[in-house]
């Protein structure tokens, strides 16, 4: 009998530890690598990263509490030394990227996006000291090294980097170190939970009762620039009029409003971009200027995205994204790049580097914005050239 109840204590015992062993979480260092070759970060990027973390998490949405989030190990990639990457991970998880990059005037800024995320995962313990991980900006495209094998993972616009990137073979990697990027430099009490993020979001800067703290538009990302064609208007007129109209609108259905055969060289104005939405029955203003950061946020909360003409500092260039969202912590800007699937967050006020290369600084210069219905404008859609 005391045998029987003794076996029956630690069967209970032993139950009760594998439920507590199960509660706590095991992080990704312990288990996982992905071992990358970089310049090592300098430490005022790290300074940066260690300030605006806990603020930028706050954009993102669906945190629970018991969520916990941490910072890996910076790497950059080719000869784009001056970009940084940061691994975000969740619950041990590659999640998001930081990179973080200096403005004109040298002073360090940071673009939270999804963004090559889902690449750089497959790559996670198949990586070695040996062979470690090599990614390149070559021309047109990033390209990824393992061993002998290259992948593709990312293709711009041929006119945007021509010339722009050495091939592999001819860099010196000889400065470059190993590093795994999956570690975290900061200590243990630098990891946020969930419950953190959370009481943090919900401070907000706008003290108004109807401007909620944060607000991300649900517009849906069904198409990305297609390489080689000059229509980033139409794809984030595509977005916008999709998304306040409910109808399966392409760029190319903004392309072929104003062209008959639209060419992939063709480009559309900002009046061409409005004049596309007066045909759906919209009224958006074209301002050849910026909003404050208010005047956005109030298009956001009216469920309005806004159209945003960026122009490069140093070129010629002009692109344009769309605001789709905002954050009430910081000057947080939540925009979609039509080059990418995905959403981005970057600060407002400050330039935007695309994901390759800092010699591109693109500022915000003019404005397409009140996309609301008017009566006064509404058409009855028929079978038309159109």
């Amino acid at each position: 009998m005391k045998t029987s109840r003794l076996k029956k204590i630690c069967s209970v015992i032993l139950v009760l530890a594998l439920l507590i062993a199960s509660m706590v979480p095991v992080y990704a260092d312990s288990t996982s690598s992905l071992l990358v070759l970089s310049d090592e970060c300098p430490e005022g990027y790290y300074n940066y990263v260690s300030k605006e973390i806990k603020g930028i998490l706050t954009v993102l949405d669906s945190v629970k509490p018991d969520d916990w989030f941490s910072v890996g190990t910076p790497f950059n990639w080719g000869e784009c030394g001056d970009i940084f990457y940061f691994p975000i991970l969740k619950n041990g998880v590659l999640y998001r990227l930081f990179r973080v990059y200096p403005e004109l005037d040298g002073e360090l800024s940071g673009i939270l996006s999804e963004y090559l995320v889902t690449e750089i995962n497959q790559f996670i313990n198949k990586t070695s000291k040996e062979q470690p991980l090599f990614v390149n900006c070559e021309c047109d495209k990033i390209v990824a090294y393992l061993g002998s094998s290259s992948r593709t993972i990312l293709a711009f616009l041929p006119d945007l980097l021509t010339g722009k990137g050495k091939p592999f073979t001819e860099l010196d990697l000889s400065s470059k170190t190993v590093i795994n990027i999956l570690e975290e430099p900061f200590t243990a009490d630098k990891r946020i939970t969930g419950k953190d993020i959370n009481a943090t979001k919900n401070k907000g800067v706008y003290n108004i009762d109807s401007v909620p703290s944060s607000k991300s538009l649900s517009v849906s990302f069904t198409e990305t620039q297609q390489n080689g064609y000059n229509w980033c208007a139409a794809y984030v007129t595509a977005l916008i009029v999709r998304y306040k109209t409910g109808l399966p609108i392409s760029a190319y259905n903004v392309m072929n409003y104003h062209y008959t055969n639209p060419q992939p060289s063709y480009s559309l104005g900002m009046n061409g971009v409005a004049e596309y939405g007066y045909y759906w029955g919209l009224d958006p203003i074209v301002y050849h200027g910026t909003l404050t950061k208010g005047s956005l946020v109030g298009q956001i909360v009216d469920d309005m995205p806004v159209y945003l003409g960026m122009d490069d500092t140093s070129s010629s260039a002009s692109h344009a994204i769309a605001l789709v969202g905002y954050s009430s912590y910081g000057d947080y800007m939540q925009i979609w790049n039509p080059w990418y699937p995905s959403d981005e967050w970057y600060t407002f006020g400050s330039t935007y580097t695309p994901i390759y290369h800092t010699s591109y600084h693109y500022v915000y210069s003019a404005t397409i914005f009140n996309w609301q219905y008017d009566s006064k404008l509404m058409l009855t859609i028929k079978d038309s050239d159109h």
